[in-house]
């Protein structure tokens, strides 16, 4: 019982020490839970203004003529957008034209200090000059916004041969709309999007032949989620789990834990399915032990403390146990021997009638006396005395069934009760053993003895009904057991 009080103080303590670390982790979530709600809203707002800054473009490129570029106002809109906007990269203009327009429209927009050449991207050569294929359709870059990055000018590129910028460019002319393109490396080396929408004929009301491009930098894009913070990666993907953005972490944990938070949720941008996630991972220096641990510590003060008191509780019952034990013995068994005595026995006796009676079984009882003990006494001393009794008693003991009662009534006379016999026969062996080990020549407090008997037995009820009547006729019956020995 005590150990189990021990566990559980300690139990209660750690499950409060547990319960304040959960209470910790929950406030983290729900910290880390706005963040990201914030970051998503953030960020949807980011391509929400973008998106409408292109199509501000796109309606100003669409006001104007459909055969010619005002590159000088569209220039001056840009300026302004890009002053007013300053995460955002490059404006540009393609136009689709085909292979008879190309060498018209390099013409048209080369200048002595800047020559415009169609050209494309070939993933085994690199960039190379545009030949024309009559059957083909291009989409050469006319208008660039600032023009140079990096002494790279991106004019005369056609938009087409890039990859991932076709298929943003497919999808707008299929929509009519605007489309998103995945990330790609810059000239300088930083990583960026491109949205792209057409512009709109307003003869054939069909997309064309001019198409706004909106060139933003991821890491303007990853500003807009500034409270998100360096324990947090950020991945934007796309339906086949291609990545849009990512901003993994910039800080890890001494002590990382394989815990952490999870924000998953879609979002919907250039009318492309993404979702946005945000996982954070926990570490130790996230929590704050202190509280914790002090309630650990008071755990284990207060489990000290209850062992002492425990310690004294338990001394105090094992001291009232051994005299409530010293009390039972000292009221039903002999101080010297350690068998049982009077009183005991004819307790014992009667419930053993009690089952004999519904068993319809039979008891004997043995009366034992210690002959020439007196001699015993006088020759060597009641010390002596009492260490023969004690061995007397060891026979016994060492002779009778478990299921049997011996008692020493006093002085040298005992009594064996057998339980459950059939009939004087079954006494036979109890007798003949306690004579053989009696007639061994005993040491006994550095002296030799041997000790010998005088036996009377009877059965119950054959012979009597009380133990008193019982007694009586098992005494007569040792007398004559003695005189025999004595004539013997």
């Amino acid at each position: 019982m005590y150990m189990a009080l021990m566990l559980l103080t300690l139990l209660v303590f750690f499950s409060l020490a547990a319960f304040v670390l959960d209470l910790q982790k929950n406030q983290l979530e729900r910290e880390f839970l706005q963040q990201a709600h914030h970051a998503q809203q953030s960020l949807q707002q980011t391509f929400a203004a973008n998106e409408t800054i292109l199509d501000g473009f796109t309606a100003y490129i669409s006001a104007g003529d459909d055969e010619k570029l005002d590159q000088r106002g569209v220039r001056r809109y840009v300026r302004s957008m890009l002053l007013q906007y300053k995460h955002l990269y490059m404006f540009q203009v393609a136009r689709r034209i085909n292979a008879r327009q190309i060498e018209g429209l390099e013409q048209s927009l080369s200048t002595p200090e800047l020559p415009f050449d169609v050209w494309y991207f070939d993933g085994e050569v690199g960039y190379a000059r545009e030949q024309g294929t009559s059957e083909k359709i291009y989409f050469p870059i006319v208008f660039a916004e600032p023009v140079f990055r990096s002494d790279v000018s991106v004019l005369g590129l056609d938009v087409q041969s890039i990859a991932f910028i076709n298929d943003a460019l497919q999808q707008s002319n299929q929509t009519g709309k605007t489309a998103l393109s995945h990330p790609f490396e810059l000239f300088e080396g930083d990583d960026a999007l491109v949205m792209i929408k057409p512009s709109m004929n307003s003869a054939e009301k069909i997309p064309g032949p001019y198409y706004a491009l909106l060139v933003v930098k991821v890491d303007a894009l990853l500003n807009s989620v500034a409270e998100i913070d360096g324990h947090t990666e950020l991945v934007l993907l796309d339906e086949g789990q291609q990545t849009i953005l990512r901003r993994a972490a910039s800080v890890q944990g001494l002590t990382q834990l394989a815990i952490g938070f999870l924000y998953a949720e879609a979002m919907t941008v250039a009318g492309k399915k993404l979702e946005l996630k945000i996982q954070r991972g926990l570490a130790l220096e996230d929590f704050n032990f202190w509280l914790p641990v002090t309630l650990i510590l008071m755990g284990f003060i207060v489990l000290v403390m209850l062992v002492l008191l425990m310690r004294v509780h338990l001394a105090a019952e094992r001291k009232k146990e051994r005299d409530k034990l010293n009390l039972y013995r000292q009221a039903n068994y002999d101080e010297l021997t350690g068998l049982a005595n009077r009183h005991y026995f004819q307790a014992q006796v009667e419930q053993a009638m009690a089952v004999a009676n519904r068993r319809n079984s039979k008891i004997a009882f043995m009366y034992l006396d210690l002959n020439e003990f007196k001699s015993i006494n006088d020759r060597f001393g009641h010390a002596v005395g009492d260490r023969v009794l004690i061995e007397f008693s060891e026979i016994i003991f060492a002779v009778i069934r478990g299921e049997d009662i011996a008692a020493r009534l006093g002085g040298d006379e005992f009594v064996i009760m057998l339980n459950n016999i059939r009939n004087i026969d079954d006494t036979q062996r109890v007798l003949l053993e306690l004579r053989a080990r009696c007639a061994l020549v005993h040491e006994v407090a550095g002296h030799r003895v041997q000790l010998k008997t005088s036996i009377g037995t009877v059965i119950y009820p054959d012979q009597g009904e009380s133990l008193e009547e019982l007694l009586k006729i098992a005494d007569s019956e040792m007398y004559q057991d003695k005189n025999r020995n004595k004539t013997t």
